[in-house]
C-alpha cells in the first residue's frame, strides 16, 4: 500500500537529545535560502514556525534576548552573540503533530512548540508570545513529562505500535476505513480487514513527535482521541492517523493518506 511507504519517512533525525543550545548549521546545506528575507506570516503560527526554522535572519529577529533557557531545572540564559541558529524540523522530510480532536484557541497570544521523545518522555519546549502582531521566542525549557500510571500512555503505546508488527495488528480496530488518492488526485475510500492488513513500518530510528500548545501552561485535555498528522517539507507528504482509547487501550481507527 502507498501509505506504508509514505509513513516510513516521518521521523529521520533527532532534536531532543540536546541539553545545550542548538549547534550552528551551515547555510551551504540550503543554497536557495534567502537569508535577507525577514518577513513572516504571523497570522498562522504553523506557517510562522516553518519560516522561523528556515530563515536565520527572521529567527534572530524574533528571539527575545537574553533568552531564558531551562534544561531539566538548570536555569541559564542565552545572549544574542551566543545564539546558534536552530533549524527545528527544516532537515526532516516531514514533521508530525498530535492533537486531541478539540478546537484550539487560535486567538491565544501564546504558543508552545514541543518536541517529545516517546521513550524518555523528555520534551524540548519553545515558548512563543505574540507582541505587536509578531511571534517572538521568549523561553526554551527541557522537561521530563509526568505520566499517569493509571492510563496507557499514548507516546509509549505509539512507540510499540510503530515498531512491533504483532502489537500493531492487535491495536488496529478492524475493519478499518482507509482513504488514499488515485492518479487523478481524487479521494478513494476502502475498508481493510485484518487479513489484508500490512505492517505500517513508519517508526523511524528515533522517537520524537511534535505538539503545539496554546498557552504557556501547556494545557492539554486528556480525551480518548489522538490525531497524529504528518506534513512533508515540500515533498507532498500529508497523512492523518486517528487513534481512540477503547477499554483503556489505544487503537488505530482511521487512516487518511492525502499525499501527492
Amino acid at each position: 500500500m502507498k501509505h506504508v511507504l509514505l509513513i516510513s519517512l516521518i521521523f529521520l533525525t533527532s532534536c531532543l537529545n540536546r541539553s545545550e543550545p542548538p549547534k550552528p548549521e551551515s547555510l551551504d546545506k540550503s543554497p536557495d535560502l534567502n537569508v535577507n528575507y525577514i518577513a513572516a506570516s504571523d497570522s498562522v503560527f504553523s506557517i510562522f514556525i516553518e519560516e522561523f526554522g528556515y530563515n536565520p535572519d527572521l529567527q534572530m529577529s524574533r528571539v527575545s534576548f537574553p533568552l531564558d533557557y531551562d534544561s531539566l531545572s538548570i536555569k541559564t540564559s542565552i545572549k544574542k552573540d551566543k545564539w546558534k541558529n536552530d533549524r527545528l524540523f527544516v532537515d526532516l522530510e516531514s514533521v508530525t503533530y498530535i492533537n486531541n480532536d478539540l478546537k484550539s484557541d487560535e486567538n491565544s497570544m501564546e504558543r508552545v512548540f514541543s518536541w517529545i521523545n516517546t521513550e524518555t518522555l523528555i520534551s524540548k519546549n519553545y515558548y512563543f508570545k505574540k507582541d505587536n502582531n509578531k511571534w517572538h521566542l521568549v523561553q526554551i525549557r527541557i522537561v521530563e513529562e509526568s505520566v499517569d500510571q493509571s492510563k496507557e500512555n499514548f507516546y509509549s503505546f505509539l512507540s510499540s505500535f510503530c515498531q512491533d508488527s504483532t502489537f500493531q495488528k492487535q491495536r488496529v480496530s478492524f475493519p478499518i476505513k482507509i482513504t488514499t488518492i488515485n492518479e487523478e488526485f481524487e479521494p478513494v475510500d476502502y475498508t481493510c480487514s485484518e487479513d489484508e492488513w500490512r505492517f505500517l513500518g513508519f517508526y523511524f530510528n528515533i522517537d520524537e513527535l511534535a505538539m503545539t500548545y496554546y498557552d504557556f501552561l501547556r494545557t492539554f485535555i486528556d480525551t480518548d482521541i489522538r490525531i497524529l498528522q504528518t506534513k512533508g517539507n515540500g515533498n507532498g507528504i500529508s497523512a492523518m492517523l486517528r487513534f481512540q482509547r477503547i477499554g483503556g487501550k489505544w487503537f488505530l481507527t482511521r487512516l487518511d493518506d492525502q499525499s501527492t
